[in-house]
């Protein structure tokens, strides 16, 4: 399926990006609460940790670009 594909990958790391840049534009607080499972967008790398998914940590600003 789409999901694991990486296109699916990047569709979702931008939409991730554009929500936070939305968010912190109009001065709204966010949080990211899925650490691991299916579906794509948990911050575990791989979906089943340990450790953080470098994309998502990018499109949450949380590494270097």
């Amino acid at each position: 399926p789409y999901l694991d594909t990486p296109e699916g990958a990047a569709a979702r790391a931008q939409w991730l990006f554009d929500m936070r840049d939305l968010a912190e534009f109009y001065g709204f607080a966010w949080a990211c609460w899925n650490y691991a499972g299916a579906g794509g967008f948990a911050l575990a790398e791989g979906e089943t940790g340990p450790g953080f998914d470098a994309e998502t940590r990018r499109a949450l600003g949380l590494a270097a670009p």
